[in-house]
C-alpha cells in the first residue's frame, strides 16, 4: 500500500456545494480572503466502541489540493505513528487506518495527483528527531 503521507492528492471539478454536500466544513481558523479551506474528519482506528483516531482531509477551494493528517480523537495532536511508521511496531495499526483512509478517498473520488519528476524515493519524508545526544 502506498504511503499516504508522501503522495500529493487533488479534487478535481471542487464546488463550495459539493463540499457542503459531503461533509466538509469551511475552516475558519485557516481560512481568509483568499484562500477558502474546507475539512472534514471521520474515524479511521476504534478501541471497542470508542473512537481513537480520526483522519482529516483538508481542501483548498480554489486549488483542489487535499491534505491528509490523522490526530488523536477530537483533538489537534497528530498521531506520530503514521508519520513515522519506521520506529516502532505499528505497521499493522497503519495499515488499516492507510485501508479505511483509501476508501474514503475512493469514495470522495479524491485522486493522487500526478507529479512527474517532483517525487522520488531518496526524497521521502523523514522524522528527524532534533534533541539527539551528541
Amino acid at each position: 500500500m502506498s504511503d499516504l503521507v508522501e503522495n500529493m492528492y487533488i479534487k478535481e471539478n471542487v464546488s463550495k456545494e459539493w463540499l457542503q454536500s459531503n461533509g466538509f466544513r469551511r475552516n475558519r481558523i485557516f481560512s481568509n480572503n483568499e484562500i477558502d479551506l474546507y475539512t472534514y474528519r471521520f474515524p479511521v482506528y476504534r478501541y471497542g466502541d470508542t473512537c481513537t483516531l480520526e483522519c482529516e482531509l483538508s481542501i483548498v477551494l480554489q486549488s483542489g489540493r487535499v491534505n491528509i493528517d490523522v490526530y488523536d480523537y477530537s483533538t489537534r495532536n497528530k498521531y506520530a505513528p503514521f508519520y513515522c511508521v519506521k520506529y516502532g511496531n505499528y505497521s499493522n495499526m497503519v495499515n488499516q487506518i492507510n485501508e479505511k483512509i483509501q476508501i474514503e478517498l475512493k469514495r470522495l473520488e479524491i485522486m493522487e495527483e500526478k507529479t512527474y519528476g517532483s517525487k522520488n524515493k531518496e526524497n521521502k519524508t523523514k522524522c528527524n528527531n532534533t534533541n539527539k545526544r551528541k
